[in-house]
Formats: structure tokens, sequence, C-alpha cells
């Protein structure tokens, strides 16, 4: 459930634990650990059959990326699951039509990662918006840190902290995160 250091391909890599997943119980969180210490799971249908989670559960772990593993996109995972019932005695795989679903844009899956995972492991999400924002004379962090002091700029990013102290007179103090740094 917690976060792993693997190596891949020469270099280490972080693997997020189940604990990340906002709305992921930790009975949820428990019962996947529990079914994958049989052995890693082959596809979709393998994992609802052995660990028997809540559609929704299921549907989370799909968006958050958890599931990537299995070679198909998000989308053609979500429809997939529509097709399955594992929580009845019968354990069937009813047949789903195939259709041909677009992939998800990378914004897209960025938006998805932001609101399961609070974070995302791939592009920060102002790097979407870098070009335009460049265009109307915008100040990324790195830029805004060549400017002199008293100097009026704009600025734009992910708000990160937002505090507003009694004895700052009603001054409110943001602190924004863009893809170079707060």
């Amino acid at each position: 459930q917690a976060c792993t250091l693997e190596q891949a391909n020469q270099s280490p890599r972080i693997r997020l634990g189940l604990d990340y997943v906002h709305g992921l119980s930790d009975i949820h969180q428990t019962r996947v650990t529990e079914c994958r210490s049989d052995g890693p799971f082959s596809d979709l249908h393998d994992f609802c059959r052995r660990t028997r989670l809540p559609r929704r559960a299921i549907e989370t772990l799909i968006r958050s990326g958890a599931m990537d593993s299995f070679g198909k996109g998000r989308r053609e995972l979500l429809w997939e699951l529509g097709g399955l019932i594992w929580n009845t005695e019968l354990d069937l795989q009813i047949p789903v039509q195939s259709v041909d679903l677009p992939e998800l844009s990378d914004l897209e899956q960025t938006l998805w990662e932001y609101e399961l995972l609070g974070l995302t492991p791939g592009d920060h999400l102002m790097s979407y918006y870098r070009d335009r924002l460049e265009q109307r004379g915008i100040l990324s962090s790195q830029e805004l840190s060549t400017r002199q002091d008293g100097e009026t700029v704009w600025v734009a990013g992910l708000v990160i902290v937002r505090q507003q102290p009694p004895s700052a007179k009603g001054f409110v103090f943001i602190t924004l995160e863009d893809e170079e740094g707060l």
C-alpha cells in the first residue's frame, strides 16, 4: 500500500502506493494487496474476480492509472468493466461489443490523476498552458527569479498554500507552483 522504489531500464522509479488513491478505502487497499500476493493480476477480469471490489472502487483504480499495466487504455478498461459481473456466485463475463474509443489526451489523463491522486506522475498541469501563458507575457517561476524587487509581473500556477494570518491586516499570501517550481 505504500510507495516502493523499483528499477526500470537502469533508472530507479517510484511506484505510488494505493494509499495515494483518493476514495479507495483501507479495506479495499488491503484486499488488493492480499489478492496480489497470490500473483500478479493477468487482466481486468482476473482482478475483479479475485478482489471482488465494488465497481466504483475499480473505476477509481482504472481512472488513476493503477491498471495501465494491462496494456489497454483507461477508457477501454472502463468500457470492459461494464460487461463484467463478479460479485455473484456465477462470476460471469458477458461479451461486450467492442467500440473504438479515443485514447485519453495527456491533459485529460493529468486531470484524472490530480483528481484521484492529488498529483500526477507525468507532466505538470501548467506545462499544458505554458505556450499560451508566454504569449500573454505571464512569467514562469524560473523567469520570475530574474526580475527586480518592486517590478510588476504577471504569474500563473496551481495554488499550493493560501495563508491569511490575523497579523497580516487582511492580506492573503498565496504560494503558486508551476512546472519549474514554486
